[in-house]
């Protein structure tokens, strides 16, 4: 008999030993605030799984630990994963600055911040065929990662009816052309019946839209 209660009071010991091992657990540790490599090395010290997530976040440095899960001070077994999310940089950013850039820099710049970039084309009075002249946001409005940016990107100068200049006198015509932006070239033609110097055709002709530094010609009377 009385070895029959030694038995029975080993083994209440040893079950009593056996859970309180399993029942403690591990304690996850505060790992938020703390660099990635820190972070995971303690992880690993103690025996749980680190799961790495990459994110962006505001007011964090680049590789530091923002938010993890369990929380710290959980109880959890051994060999438990253990997720925390890393800060790829900050979350918001001045919208860059893409002025002047070619349509290629331009999408390479802003894939560099991790937005999204819209590209949109139209005729510039100001900006040369190919460059970027405007953008929504405007350069350093705030923006989110992720967020689209879009950008105009120059198809050349717009195009400019052509005046109808045929009956002016060559110095008119010329005068006219000019101020829109033609190139002119005179060719004397006969004209017969027409005031010497006279315009008496032209090409193109009037209402064809051309580009501001295209050539008109216009034929001038001599007699």
């Amino acid at each position: 008999m009385a070895l029959l209660f030694v038995a029975i009071g080993v083994a209440a010991a040893v079950w009593a030993v056996a859970t309180f091992v399993v029942g403690a657990g591990i304690e996850v540790p505060s790992l938020t605030g703390r660099a990635q490599q820190d972070a995971v090395a303690t992880l690993t010290r103690i025996g749980l799984k680190p799961v790495v997530h990459e994110v962006w976040a505001d007011g964090a440095g680049v590789g530091d630990v923002v938010r993890q899960r369990p929380a710290a001070g959980a109880d959890v077994d051994d060999g438990v994963k253990v997720d925390i999310w890393v800060s790829r940089g900050p979350l918001h950013v001045p919208a860059p600055d893409l002025a002047g850039l070619s349509a290629k820099a331009a999408a390479t710049t802003i894939e560099e911040q991790a937005l999204t970039g819209r590209r949109r084309k139209s005729a510039s009075e100001s900006a040369p065929e190919g460059e970027v002249f405007r953008q929504r946001p405007v350069a350093g409005a705030e923006v989110s990662r992720g967020d689209t940016v879009t950008y105009w990107v120059s198809t050349g100068p717009p195009l400019i009816a052509v005046p109808d200049v045929v009956g002016l006198l060559s110095t008119d015509a010329i005068r006219t052309l000019d101020a829109k932006g033609f190139i002119v070239n005179i060719d004397l033609v006969l004209g017969w019946g027409v005031s010497p110097g006279d315009v008496v055709a032209q090409d193109p002709v009037a209402g064809t839209r051309l580009r501001p530094g295209d050539e008109v010609v216009i034929e001038v009377a001599i007699f």
